[in-house]
């Protein structure tokens, strides 16, 4: 009895811990899913820019780009403003107008990356100089009529956009659970723990390669930057879901025993159970040992 309640409790806390973390694994890929679905959506957008005909950048005409950069802007995640390229990295006309043209962006990595792949990239936070306002870029190729990529199509995204917040309310999560947006630099663009955003996440090098690999994982750290002493650390379950769109994350961290809970509870129903077993067949063992053993030595002794 107490070996067949041995193997069906390892069994039991096994499934139920596997479980667990699943879960948030799961929850992890459903929100990096919806990420991505918004970005896709917003970059359609600045696709749309080259779809729509209107973009000539030899006729010096800019009525028919702006108001084709108007119409992207508009209702878009590009909270600051959208702008067009030529093939030299020169910003040609933006929308709103902020005093941003005739400057020339390529010396921004994001910008050389796509002129050269020709395909759309997303970035990370990224810092601009002299005014160390962080932005994050979205790129895509700009064709002409012909089909010839001419240059690129850009916006600039807040990193704190309330779109990503409201992503990351909707879950919901715990008062102990901190769930969080991450590009590959580590750096948190959205959390639902407001002061950590556009801060380094912990075990950054590790999330960066992670997000490299296109990887996702489910397992145990420490929460090693987050607490103040090293004998406050506490071990956490950390589950980790790439974006497909963008080269950023999802990572959900909450407290190893809260997320077990549920495995400790049966662990400890289990041991209570064997107690009571091992006392049962005890008495059990005794009484029959009485009942047969008195009686055989007043046998013995008549």
């Amino acid at each position: 009895m107490l070996i067949s309640l041995g193997v069906v409790s390892s069994i039991s806390v096994k499934s139920s811990i596997k479980r667990s973390l699943n879960h948030h694994l799961m929850l992890a890929g459903i929100v990096s899913r919806n990420i991505d679905y918004m970005l896709e959506t917003n970059l359609t957008r600045l696709f749309d820019l080259s779809s729509s005909g209107k973009i000539n950048l030899k006729d010096r005409d800019w009525g028919p780009e702006d108001k084709a950069l108007k119409a992207a802007y508009e209702y878009s995640i590009f909270t600051d403003k959208v702008f067009i390229l030529d093939s030299h990295g020169n910003v040609l006309r933006s929308y709103p107008q902020k005093g941003g043209e005739n400057t020339n962006m390529l010396s921004n990595p994001y910008v050389s990356k796509a002129l050269t792949e020709k395909g759309p990239v997303i970035s990370d936070v990224y810092t601009l100089m002299p005014t160390k306002r962080q932005v994050v870029y979205a790129f895509v190729p700009l064709k002409d009529s012909e089909g010839e990529t001419i240059g690129l199509a850009g916006g600039e995204i807040n990193p704190t956009n309330y779109l990503f917040s409201r992503i990351i309310e909707t879950v919901s999560p715990g008062s102990d659970m901190c769930l969080e947006l991450i590009d590959s630099h580590g750096i948190i663009l959205s959390s639902n723990k407001p002061e950590r955003i556009l801060t380094y996440c912990d075990h950054n090098e590790y999330i960066g390669s992670l997000i490299m690999q296109r990887k996702s994982m489910v397992g145990t750290c420490h929460r090693c930057h987050m607490q103040e002493t090293d004998s406050s650390r506490t071990e956490d379950m950390l589950a980790f879901s790439p974006l497909s769109i963008a080269p950023w994350g999802i990572a959900i961290r909450e407290p190893q025993k809260l997320v077990f809970s549920p495995a400790t509870s049966l662990r400890n129903v289990f041991v209570i159970l064997g107690v009571i077993y091992i006392v049962t067949a005890l008495v059990l063992a005794i009484g029959l040992s009485r009942s047969i053993v008195k009686p055989v030595q007043s046998l013995i002794s008549a």
